[in-house]
């Protein structure tokens, strides 16, 4: 039971102390009366309560004040409104408008807004009494400042407000009479800032200097004065280019409708107008007792149904989605093509002759509510087939007909434009043969193989035809069950395909192998990589440690053209082909003494795959095929699947990945299209995957990114056309004045393009290796310098070779260039 007792002493003459007691004991709870609102608070509390009071009653009396002064400053309004109304009675009409617009101002009020300097260094104070004698609006500003300012607040109304700063800064003298150092003048500075905003890189800053030199010297004439000429110029240009159309497909579903605008380009001017080069017919180039593959049995049998005066106007279309952000918000659907007819470094080439995008693709939206039904798939592919159709409808009749067209040879020849090759991801193929994709009882878009065999790689299987699917969908037109289990048994869609309007170009022959999406990214980035990465974690960090240490060691991986080296590999997340490319070559040499058969026998049986997959892909990857090339990278695909069934058979139940899937079984394409269509350059996506690029600089560069098909650019193609003119005049106008021995030095240097790693051969004068060796007698380095040559006679053009970190003296071999050489070098494989 508790029991309070309160009593009331003298403690001092303003304070009250209450004492609380309990049954057991005392409490030590005194509580003291705020000396400011009276209200009794615990002694531990009493002085921060009584300092926020005496805040709060210091401000509630500044409050007070100021709405005294406001009352006051509203009365004076009053007043002046009623003056300014009997003024306005007496027909002062002027008057009255400007003391409407600008309120009239008193001595006192001038008084207040000269003494309001709101700088912070000014020491101007101003009274209180003043401000309140000032005639105030119902808008009027208190300016509070700093106690440490030692200013006193500033009352002003809306028209003075603010004025004061202004004043003040119009008022201060030009510091810097040349604010632009430290650069040299103001015109440098201009020039070097519109370069920036610009964005211009070392070459386009040079080039634009050199043009504003030669135009301030006389050497040039520019006639340019606005934007709006240059633009006049571009557009009486672009005639000189095939134009671009933009056509509307309209497709309905339910009560819904589909509206996609697309851009159409028609390659076949650029190519033949602008290019003084071609190849019309095929041939089969043979060396001593070797055949050499460049477009081979799809070329012949296409050339072998055509008229005899016809000839193949060829083009490679590819079409590959894109995000134009990084955040991938915005997609694009482009669809690049190039002609066939072309020599393969022009075509797969930058300037002309190369990729050029011709359509620009509609791309259905996601339903989350319709997404992965069978009838929301069909509609993609409809969508796809119906919009592509526009593409291909000014060659569909003369695919049949043929046409005339007189050549660069001033050769008048019947041309008969068909689609050659098509070059695209495994998604895209999907789409473009009308298969039902990944989970169908046949996956591949070329071949009826089952989806249980796909890791299959020694059986050939059925390819698909064209009548079979027309036969398919002629069935399923008159009965829809018995059509569509037939359609579901072979993996087609009940969709008509748009390529069977153009003549010699069956979808099924023209699709091909695809290196880099199927290898680079498919294979080595997104299988094995990540299984090595997974056996090497396992081992624990010294393993990954030394990876990284080996592969980034300087003298491990010498300098190679074109091979990047990394610091890191471990680690590393990304996308680039090429990057995993490299990082393929370095790999297996890196971790060849980290997963060793003692460690770990499954890492063991994975880097086994590894070795035949880099032996594979070395084949396919060759420019120049023979008949001894092709049966080695055959066989080499039966050793490919030996040591993959190996390495799934190790594993037992520990297995997590499932290896049957269709780029497994696209390896078995690979070496049948290099002999019907030629050297993997000539079917691979890389030349036209990196025309991305340029897009998606364009769309953050150069369009406001809304509508953008519609602001694809046409310009770009029209400046490399003129460019080329341009250089071939000056190429020209330079070999006219070139003396007889410069000609005849500058024609023994190889016109050919540069794809080697050694050039046999330079421009400098001669010299015996004597010779060298008597000028640098002095120079240690020169010492035996005749052992550091090897004979050419046993190699054409380069290998790289890589230290062995455990036995001294032994070398891998990671890449080289001469076919001939790379045979006789299988020897250094380890079994």
């Amino acid at each position: 039971m508790f029991f309070l007792v309160a009593c009331q002493t003298s403690y001092t003459s303003q304070q009250r102390i209450l004492v609380c007691w309990t049954s057991n004991y005392k409490t030590h709870c005194l509580e003291m009366q705020c000396k400011f609102c009276n209200e009794p608070f615990s002694t531990r509390g009493i002085k921060s309560h009584e300092g926020s009071c005496s805040r709060k009653r210091e401000k509630k009396r500044r409050n007070k004040e100021f709405a005294e002064i406001a009352a006051h400053v509203v009365e004076a309004q009053k007043k002046e409104h009623r003056k300014d109304r009997q003024r306005l009675r007496k027909g002062h009409q002027a008057a009255a408008t400007c003391n409407i617009n600008v309120p009239s101002q008193s001595a006192d009020d001038q008084h207040v807004r000269s003494g309001s300097d709101t700088s912070i260094m000014s020491t101007g104070i101003i009274g209180t009494a003043a401000a309140a004698t000032v005639p105030i609006t119902c808008d009027t500003f208190k300016t509070e400042y700093h106690p440490n300012s030692g200013r006193a607040p500033a009352i002003e109304t809306f028209s003075a407000f603010g004025h004061s700063i202004e004043a003040e800064a119009r008022s201060l003298p030009i510091v810097n009479n040349e604010p632009w150092q430290p650069f040299t003048c103001r015109v440098d500075f201009e020039f070097a800032e519109l370069a920036h905003q610009a964005a211009l890189n070392k070459d386009q800053t040079d080039k634009m200097l050199a043009l504003i030199w030669q135009i301030a010297e006389g050497h040039a004439k520019f006639t340019f004065k606005s934007h709006a000429e240059v633009s006049k110029a571009w557009d009486r240009a672009a005639t000189q280019m095939t134009p671009i159309s933009y056509l509307q497909t309209y497709l309905s579903r339910s009560t819904s409708s589909l509206s996609h605008t697309r851009k159409r380009n028609s390659n076949s001017t650029y190519i033949h107008g602008c290019c003084g080069i071609g190849h019309w017919t095929c041939c089969k180039i043979r060396h001593w007792h070797h055949t050499l593959y460049g477009m081979c049995s799809v070329c012949t049998n296409i050339m072998s149904s055509l008229p005899n005066n016809g000839v193949p106007f060829a083009f490679i279309l590819y079409a590959d989605k894109t995000h134009l952000t990084s955040s991938g918000h915005v997609k694009a659907y482009p669809v690049i093509a190039c002609c066939a007819n072309l020599p393969v470094h022009i075509r797969n080439g930058d300037g002309i002759g190369g990729g050029r995008v011709v359509s620009w693709l509609p791309i259905v939206p996601t339903d989350s509510s319709e997404d992965g039904k069978l009838s929301y798939t069909n509609l993609k592919c409809v969508v796809w087939h119906a919009a592509f159709i526009k593409l291909l409808e000014s060659i569909i009749l003369y695919s049949k007909t043929g046409f005339a067209h007189i050549c660069f040879d001033a050769v008048m020849r019947w041309l008969y434009p068909l689609i050659l090759l098509l070059s695209a991801d495994y998604e895209e193929q999907c789409i473009m043969v009308l298969i039902r994709g990944l989970h169908s009882n046949c996956p591949c878009p070329i071949c009826l193989v089952p989806s249980t065999k796909l890791s299959d790689l020694s059986t050939v299987y059925p390819t698909r035809t064209i009548e079979d699917a027309k036969a398919f969908l002629e069935l399923y037109s008159r009965d829809r069950v018995a059509g569509e289990a037939v359609l579901k048994a072979h993996g087609l869609r009940p969709i008509a395909n748009a390529l069977w309007e153009v003549e010699n170009s069956n979808p099924h022959e023209t699709l091909s192998f695809d290196p880099l999406h199927v290898n680079d990214i498919g294979h080595w980035g997104t299988h094995f990589f990540e299984e090595l990465k997974i056996r090497v974690k396992a081992l624990g960090r010294e393993a990954e440690a030394k990876i990284d240490e080996q592969l980034c060691r300087f003298d491990t991986f010498p300098r190679w053209r074109n091979l990047n080296h990394f610091k890191s590999v471990m680690k590393i997340l990304f996308s680039d082909g090429n990057k995993l490319r490299d990082i393929t070559k370095q790999m297996l040499y890196a971790a060849q003494n980290v997963l060793t058969r003692n460690e770990d026998t499954v890492g063991y049986a994975l880097l086994q795959c590894i070795a035949s997959y880099l032996q594979l892909t070395m084949y396919i990857a060759l420019d120049v095929h023979t008949e001894a090339t092709l049966a080695a990278g055959e066989a080499e695909l039966l050793v490919f699947e030996t040591h993959l069934h190996a390495y799934i058979d190790i594993q037992g139940e520990d297995l997590t990945k499932n290896w049957n899937f269709p780029k497994v079984h696209a390896l078995t394409h690979a070496f049948p299209d290099i002999r019907a269509k030629g050297a993997a350059r000539n079917f691979s996506t890389r030349p036209n995957k990196k025309q991305h690029g340029p897009l998606k600089r364009a769309y953050l560069c150069q369009m406001n990114r809304k509508d953008v098909a519609n602001q694809l650019d046409h310009i770009s193609v029209v400046s490399e056309l003129v460019r080329s003119r341009i250089s071939h005049l000056d190429e020209d106008r330079c070999k006219r004045t070139m003396s007889q021995g410069e000609l005849e030095d500058n024609d023994t240097l190889d016109d050919q393009p540069f794809l080697g790693h050694l050039h046999i051969g330079a421009p400098q004068i001669p010299v015996t290796l004597a010779a060298v060796e008597e000028g640098n007698t002095s120079n240690p380095a020169f010492q035996d310098f005749r052992t550091e040559f090897i004979s050419l006679q046993s190699i054409v053009r380069g290998a790289l070779l890589v230290t062995d970190y455990d036995n001294n003296g032994d070398f891998f071999l990671v890449d080289l260039v001469d076919t001939d050489m790379f045979l006789h070098a299988k020897s250094l494989r380890s079994s």
